[in-house]
């Protein structure tokens, strides 16, 4: 869970050189959940520096978790009058259910294995509200991966060279 720690202050940067719409993703979860008057709170696990609730908070009264300090101390800078809460998702007890629940952009992949993701997934259940949804984006399966796979994200600009390299196996 800390591979982000040294990188949250330039997570958003790579990301966006990749091409990563929060935007879009944002609007298509929003999309796919029943629209009903009731739906106002959200809860974003794993939400990493906040970049799916900088769009939900325009429509919801939003609350985000992770693991990591770093990621949550950037979310927090973003967007100072969202609560945010550090804490591990598969041991998460808020004391509130919210009306939907997200987990974005594979987070659950990060834990170690599959009786944590259990652990998550009944902890995340455990926070919805009668009525509400659940959303989780899952991790890559590895019969979508066909090693090795390289990436290599380089920006420069702004006085920054940022190169990052990444390999998948498995």
């Amino acid at each position: 869970m800390s591979a982000f720690t040294g990188s949250a202050d330039w997570y958003d940067l790579i990301y966006a050189v990749r091409g990563k719409d929060y935007a879009a993703e944002a609007a298509w979860v929003d999309a796919q959940l029943p629209s009903t008057p009731e739906r106002r709170t959200w809860l974003d696990v794993g939400c990493g520096t906040g970049e799916h609730l900088r769009h939900w908070c325009q429509r919801h009264d939003v609350a985000g978790v992770d693991q990591n300090a770093s990621m949550l101390q950037v979310a927090r800078a973003k967007l100072p009058d969202v609560p945010f809460v550090e804490a591990d998702m598969r041991s998460l007890a808020l004391g509130r259910t919210f009306d939907v629940v997200t987990s974005m952009f594979a987070s659950v992949a990060y834990l170690p294995n599959a009786g944590a993701v259990s652990d998550a997934v009944q902890a995340m259940a455990h926070h919805v509200a009668p009525g509400g949804s659940l959303c989780i984006e899952p991790g890559v399966f590895p019969e979508s991966v066909q090693p090795p796979v390289d990436q290599v994200t380089r920006f420069e600009g702004d006085g920054v060279v940022l190169e990052r390299r990444t390999s998948t196996s498995i």
